[in-house]
C-alpha cells in the first residue's frame, strides 16, 4: 500500500511548516508515522490539525491537537493518535494497523500564536 503525505498553512500563523519525508509505504497491520515540522512556534498556543484527502471522500479532518492533547473527529479515534513534540519542533500522526482504507494524502495544518 502507498500512503502520500503533503503538508499546508492555513489561518493568520506566518510560520514554516516542512515535512522530512514525502511518502510513506507501508504493509496492512503496520504503523505509519507522520511528521509536520513547525518552525518558530509557541506549541503551547498553537492548534495543529491532520486531515486525509482521497478522490471519494475529499478532505476529512483527522484530529486536532491543542497542547498535549488530541481531539479526534469521526471514527479516527481507534487507530490515529497525535502528539505535538516542542522539542523536536513537530507534531506527529501516527496510525497504527494500516488499512487499505488509509491510502490517501495526508497534510497538517497550523495557526496560533507566535
Amino acid at each position: 500500500m502507498f500512503v502520500s503525505v503533503a503538508y499546508f498553512s492555513c489561518g493568520g500563523l506566518a510560520q514554516s511548516l516542512s515535512q522530512p519525508t514525502l511518502s510513506v509505504s507501508r504493509a496492512r497491520t503496520k504503523m505509519a508515522r507522520f511528521r509536520c515540522i513547525l518552525e518558530d512556534v509557541d506549541f503551547a498556543s498553537v492548534t495543529v490539525h491532520w486531515y486525509r484527502h482521497t478522490p471519494s471522500q475529499g478532505f476529512r479532518r483527522i484530529l486536532y491537537v491543542t497542547g498535549a492533547r488530541p481531539f479526534y473527529d469521526d471514527d479516527f479515534a481507534d487507530r490515529f493518535t497525535s502528539e505535538n513534540v516542542e522539542k523536536a519542533k513537530s507534531s506527529l500522526l501516527d496510525i497504527r494497523n494500516v488499512a487499505e482504507s488509509d491510502a490517501g494524502v495526508y497534510y497538517c495544518a497550523a495557526w496560533g500564536a507566535r
